[in-house]
């Protein structure tokens, strides 16, 4: 849970639910709230300490069933951003209790508080981290129903911009099937961040949460609440009637980008159908705003150069955030816009821009030339250019380390990336890590031409921190292994390269629901059949099939991913009449670099795809100069990158 009180002070008061259980040992109470206390406890049997929330009024029968339904829905859900719930139950006198993680972090209203409003370069990182993890959420059909920044807690990370974590989901359903009022009569949401539905008493559905957030971002802009009445009824009676005023209208000393206005006055809308529909169309309208702005300062980065630029500064690991913040983020330029922050400081002063390139070549139809660009936006590219991998990936020294080696480092060093190469290690090396004490540290792991097999995948598949997974070049590895990912509890980012896997993998892969971010590069026997199956990947964000045997007319199955961002399939052989297929797709970044049998036509056949920003043409022969100046002049916020040739 969290480090620091909430919602009231601690301290003593009659009739408080007394906490005990023989698995739990109360340390101390950390925090209470509307529904109950929060006591930091020891768990026993993983000997840990854990958060345990007890609720503060008692339950018929029906009540308790319904909050152990709803608890298990809870425990699923499996996101960076979302506080983990590990257990719940029954102490040892009856009261309902529920135990997530203990994690230490402020909380977003105390450093709005502290230190006032955010400016909007360090505020929309931490609001699109919010939207994935609601996103998440929404996709297994959870309502938070009281999002708030007091229910939002940031951590810092080492050289890395904070992570926001996203505490009590669902917990408003718990407590009370409908809308109005808790048992004991205390409010259920707070009132500045309720819906106009929400306050009426009405059914709500996920645009009452994508209301709350339009409340969350305008008070972490401005420093205020959108709406603030001298009491509970006159704030909810101005969330249902008044008008919203504007971000300029309550920070006057700052002035705020039009489409950022757009965006809030949008989330404010009183009519849920006049709101942004999902969280995901939401964190789209943000990522899209960040790529006005940074064309506005005119901070345009080309990809490869920012990526390892970006890298090697603020030397980020492959943990919770790195799927969030560096595929999603880094791809559509928020590097450029000077979004990460300096260790140590969450609210601290923006990072030194990476030298800007010169841009004077530019037209204005913002046609980009440039031979640095190649692989603009990268799915997951670790790896930065010079030789700043051994800041990201750990490994002993050495080539072909043996296994015990491998065992010995792992087991000294506790590494949280972790690189296995060479010929001389074995399946044998990655049973003995999954059973070591040091596996949890391990978040993510690169295995590069080594003669691991299927049955070494069993292994990492037990790995319980793993999020991110890069594979290369291992030749004994097969559909039947990558079947074993499915079982990884948190793996959200993989990257195949280079391996002998066929369109049977795509099966397995479509159940993997938490995936964010996959790459299959260079993986020639896959031929695209089965693209579909990924439709039940509510989450993932960005694919790219750069450079496998995908045939044309199989690349038409992508379009049914629901929530997808960012496309690459450069290096195929894709044809005009397919690329068409995709043009009702919400995509904001698509590189379609290296595709010969391109033409103009297939250039125009994107014109209905009016969400994207970035199009990568270069070396697509057939599309002509001319071509492309029309394209622009038709989609105007549509930036397309175009090699000399």
């Amino acid at each position: 849970m969290i480090e620091e009180p909430i919602d009231e002070p601690i301290g003593e008061h009659a009739g408080d639910p007394v906490f005990s259980h023989d698995r739990y040992q109360v340390i101390d109470e950390i925090g209470r709230g509307g529904m109950g206390l929060v006591y930091r406890c020891r768990d026993l049997k993983l000997d840990k300490d854990v958060a345990v929330k007890v609720v503060a009024w008692s339950f018929n029968d029906d009540d308790a069933a319904r909050f152990h339904m709803e608890a298990r829905l809870l425990a699923q859900l499996s996101h960076p951003n979302i506080l983990t719930v590990l257990d719940f139950g029954y102490s040892d006198d009856g009261t309902l209790f529920l135990v997530t993680d203990m994690v230490s972090g402020r909380s977003l209203d105390r450093l709005i508080a502290d230190n006032g409003a955010f400016e909007p370069p360090d505020a929309v990182p931490i609001c699109v981290q919010i939207l994935e993890g609601i996103a998440h959420a929404h996709a297994g059909g959870i309502l938070h129903r009281d999002i708030k920044p007091s229910n939002i807690m940031l951590v810092e990370r080492d050289n890395n911009p904070p992570l926001a974590i996203i505490l009590d989901f669902g917990l408003g359903k718990l407590m009370a099937e409908d809308q109005r009022l808790t048992r004991t009569g205390a409010m259920l949401g707070s009132p500045p961040y309720m819906s106009p539905e929400q306050a009426s008493g009405k059914s709500v559905d996920e645009r009452s949460d994508i209301y709350s957030m339009g409340c969350l971002i305008f008070e972490v802009l401005t420093g205020r609440k959108p709406f603030e009445g001298q009491n509970v009824h006159a704030t909810m009676l101005m969330q249902v009637q008044k008008a919203p005023p504007t971000l300029g209208e309550i920070a006057l000393d700052r002035q705020f980008a039009p489409e950022l206005e757009t965006i809030v006055a949008r989330c404010l809308a009183k009519n849920p159908d006049d709101r942004f529909q999902t969280a995901l169309d939401l964190r789209g309208a943000l990522l899209e705003y960040v790529e006005a702005e940074r064309a506005r300062s005119s901070s345009l980065v080309s990809g490869v150069h920012a990526i390892s630029g970006v890298y090697k500064r603020i030397n980020i690991s492959p943990r919770a955030s790195r799927t969030i913040f560096v595929v999603s983020l880094i791809a559509v330029g928020l590097i450029a816009f000077g979004v990460m922050q300096t260790a140590g400081n969450l609210k601290g002063t923006r990072a030194d821009r990476p030298e800007e390139p010169d841009l004077s070549d530019f037209s204005e139809q913002a046609i980009m030339k440039s031979d640095e660009a190649r692989a603009l936006p990268p799915v997951i590219e670790h790896k930065p250019e010079q030789n700043s991998e051994s800041e990201m990936w750990q490994s002993p020294s050495g080539k072909n380390c043996s296994d015990a080696e491998y065992l010995e480092f792992v087991s000294t060093e506790k590494p949280e990336d972790l690189k296995i190469t060479g010929e001389g290690v074995t399946d044998a090396a990655l049973v003995g890590i999954g059973k070591s004490e040091a596996a949890a540290a391990i978040s993510g792991l690169k295995i590069v031409g080594t003669g691991l097999s299927d049955d070494a995948l069993a292994a990492v598949s037990r790995l319980s921190s793993l999020e991110e997974l890069v594979i290369e070049g291992a030749k004994n590895i097969s559909d039947r292994g990558i079947e074993h990912l499915v079982d990884c509890p948190r793996l959200s980012a993989l990257e195949l390269r280079g391996l002998a896997v066929t369109d049977d993998c795509l099966e397995s892969l479509g159940k993997r629901a938490g995936l964010q971010s996959l790459s299959l590069l260079d993986c020639k026997d896959l031929k695209g059949k089965g693209l579909r199956k990924l439709d039940r990947l509510n989450i993932l964000n960005t694919l790219s099939l750069r450079g496998s045997g995908i045939v044309s007319r199989n690349i038409r199955e992508v379009a049914v991913i629901p929530n997808l961002m960012t496309l690459d399939i450069s290096d195929l052989d894709i044809r005009d009449d397919d690329l068409a297929a995709l043009n009702q797709m919400r995509l904001v970044h698509l590189n379609l670099a290296g595709n010969q049998h391109l033409t103009d036509q297939g250039l125009y056949s994107l014109y209905p795809m009016t969400s994207l920003v970035t199009l990568v043409v270069s070396d697509c022969k057939g599309i002509s100069d001319e071509a492309v100046k029309t394209f622009c002049s038709r989609l105007t916020r549509t930036k397309i990158i175009r090699y000399a040739q």
